[in-house]
């Protein structure tokens, strides 16, 4: 009878590609905040900077969405004790909306807030394993969202170059820690 071959490992191969849940965690959030710094610093994730926002959104903008007139006849607004700024009413719109950005160089999409404050990260699994992630806006963003990128080139919805290199490095990096931890270890084999 031919002896019987027993082949023990820790790790199993296919365990290599099994990514663990903290890198998609940590790839998820990381990747919502640097949505929100590029915003901020007027670089959408096509790569399209500094886009200039259209009269006169930009006047409004740059006042804080208040009108520069009062009253029916649209008078200059005047500076006083209770009106330091000398701006009329805010605009209806925004009537009782905290307006947390008046960059007015170039199109942040950080009026309100609303839109890049609301990133959500969600974590993809197949079969119990982490695979991914998912980002999204809330649904009532949508317009906003679509019409900027689609109008104005605008995009928030995708991933840019330098950001996608960033993600790949990380899930290189954990993968050739997997590689290393595979090989590293003892096999026994028993005949």
């Amino acid at each position: 009878m031919p002896p019987s071959v027993e082949i023990e490992a820790m790790m199993k191969a296919e365990d290599i590609v099994k990514l663990p849940p903290k890198l998609f965690k940590f790839l998820a959030k990381w990747t919502a905040d640097k949505i929100k710094e590029d915003a901020l610093k007027g670089i959408f994730q096509n790569n399209v900077q500094s886009s200039q926002l259209r009269e006169p959104y930009k006047s409004y903008k740059a006042n804080w969405m208040q009108r520069k007139t009062v009253g029916a006849k649209k008078k200059p607004a005047k500076y006083t004790a209770k009106n330091p700024s000398g701006t009329g009413k805010r605009l209806k719109a925004y009537a009782g909306v905290s307006i947390k950005s008046n960059e007015s160089r170039f199109s942040n999409m950080y009026l309100t807030g609303q839109t890049l404050d609301s990133i959500t990260q969600s974590i993809i699994s197949t079969g119990g394993v982490n695979t991914g992630f998912i980002l999204s806006f809330n649904p009532r963003d949508t317009g906003k969202i679509l019409g900027n990128r689609d109008k104005y080139g605008r995009d928030l919805v995708n991933i840019r170059e330098k950001n996608l290199d960033f993600i790949q490095a990380e899930i290189e990096k954990e993968l050739g820690h997997s590689i290393d931890k595979f090989t590293s270890e003892n096999i026994n084999i028993t005949i």
